[in-house]
């Protein structure tokens, strides 16, 4: 019996230089839906796919209202750090071939017993996400 594949429960919370640019990239490649904060610019983007749910915070919105430390805006683009989002999915062979049809290129693929049992892409800040068979 096959199962229709979906993201688990996740959340997420990263920063990012530009929502606009990231929420692009996750709607259109991943398949995600959400809202966008309506402020100039863009401070805050919510994203949810089956149960998971990633909340991209603007790191220069966060520094401008004294939320974090000054400087961090210019600190993050000259070196700009990465994380690695893990997202537990059931049906990840679906869903990888979901992704491999719209483009979206595998940086790394597991197959443990003739089954793909995880994956990753690079979003587009740079940061790997990965998706795990749950």
């Amino acid at each position: 019996m096959s199962h229709k594949p979906s993201f688990l429960t996740f959340t997420a919370m990263p920063g990012t230089l530009d929502v606009l640019r990231i929420f692009d990239w996750y709607r259109d490649n991943l398949g995600f839906w959400g809202d966008i904060v309506p402020i100039d610019p863009p401070g805050y983007a919510t994203l949810r796919r089956d149960d998971a749910c990633i909340k991209f915070t603007h790191i220069p919105t966060l520094e401008k209202l004294g939320l974090i430390p000054e400087g961090t805006t210019e600190e993050l683009r000259r070196n700009r750090p990465r994380f690695t989002l893990t997202l537990p999915v059931r049906g990840i062979a679906e869903v990888h071939e979901e992704l491999t049809a719209k483009g979206v290129g595998c940086t790394r693929s597991e197959i443990r017993a003739g089954k793909t049992a995880r994956f990753s892409v690079i979003d587009a800040d740079g940061n790997t996400v990965e998706f795990q068979e749950a």
